[in-house]
């Protein structure tokens, strides 16, 4: 499955760059500008913040 994240800010350690994210076999394949392919899913973030390889770990374990 190929799946790319359009026009969104990516945001890195070093910088946040607006542009894309291909995801491909559930790894992110590419980040840059204008990425050229077939896919499966796409979606247009629309400046939404992106980031990548994040995770939460924020969790409520005595809740009901």
């Amino acid at each position: 499955m190929k799946t790319l994240l359009k026009n969104g800010n990516i945001v890195s350690n070093e910088k946040i760059l607006k542009g894309d994210l291909v995801i491909e076999n559930n790894r992110i394949a590419y980040i840059g500008q204008k990425y050229e392919g077939e896919f499966d899913q796409v979606y247009d973030l629309n400046s939404k913040m992106v980031l990548p390889g994040l995770i939460d770990m924020h969790t409520h374990l005595r809740e009901p």
